[in-house]
């Protein structure tokens, strides 16, 4: 399970919902941030990236110089995280089998804003739960929104990569609030963990700007699902999720 969105969207406690409710019936599962594999690399490039944005105050939003190291660094991680994934314990096969069975999009009822119709299996890695099931808080898919925003045009992570080489996971949702329910989160929350997220949080207007952006990226294609958190609990958003994803699995497995 992919687990995306913005800052004060949810994703980080959501993912600690579903990894106790999945371990709770006696499921193994993998519980990962911003990267599949944790590697030497990888960690230095996570820390290398949080390190590159500095002071912000009075800086323009979108700032492209600002965000470029961070967006260059981020990237190359997504890259080598991506590549190390097709051979990691979470891919079903060597030649990246189906995301999830043909047919009709199995939606739990609830806010989810995703249209109804076949789903589309994109080229590429495919992570499916053959063992351990993985439970991924933030990937790919929010920095190559971020590319695309910040620094549009450098070609950091390609439109061709996102088609062949993304990993695809058997649910994949993008998180996404209100900016009123946002500030309000973020209010509730006591400093920033690095440069970006004080950023981020100083520009709300901005922020919210780049959550459209995110959210266009992906509102017709059916392998995603677009999550709107004002209204529900995060026990709810966790059992929804839970329940389209043991839907999928079970079709997976026939």
């Amino acid at each position: 399970m992919l687990l995306e969105g913005l800052n004060f969207a949810g994703k980080s406690t959501t993912a600690t919902r579903l990894t106790a409710l999945l371990r709770a019936r006696g499921t193994e599962v993998h519980s990962r941030h911003c990267y599949v594999c944790d590697t030497e690399g990888t960690q230095t490039l996570q820390l290398r990236a949080k390190s590159s944005i500095g002071g912000s105050t009075g800086r323009p939003f979108p700032d492209p110089d600002l965000l470029r190291p961070f967006n260059a660094m981020k990237s190359a991680q997504m890259l080598i995280d991506s590549e190390l994934a097709t051979d990691s314990v979470y891919t079903a096969g060597p030649e990246g089998p189906v995301l999830v069975p043909e047919g009709p999009v199995l939606v739990p009822e609830g806010p989810v804003l995703v249209p109804e119709g076949p789903v589309l299996v994109p080229e590429g890695p495919v992570l499916v739960p053959e063992g351990p099931v993985l439970v991924q808080d933030r990937h790919w898919f929010t920095q190559y929104c971020n590319n695309g925003f910040f620094n549009p045009g450098e070609g950091y992570l390609s439109d061709s990569w996102v088609l062949t080489c993304a990993p695809r996971f058997t649910v994949q949702v993008y998180l996404t609030c209100s900016p009123a329910e946002r500030e309000r989160r973020a209010g509730r929350r006591d400093g920033d963990a690095h440069g970006l997220n004080a950023y981020l949080r100083a520009n709300p207007k901005g922020l919210a700007a780049l959550d459209t952006f995110c959210i266009e990226r992906i509102v017709d294609d059916p392998s995603w699902i677009v999550l709107a958190t004002d209204d529900l609990s995060q026990d709810e958003i966790a059992a929804h999720l839970l329940g389209l994803f043991d839907a999928r699995h079970n079709a997976v497995r026939g």
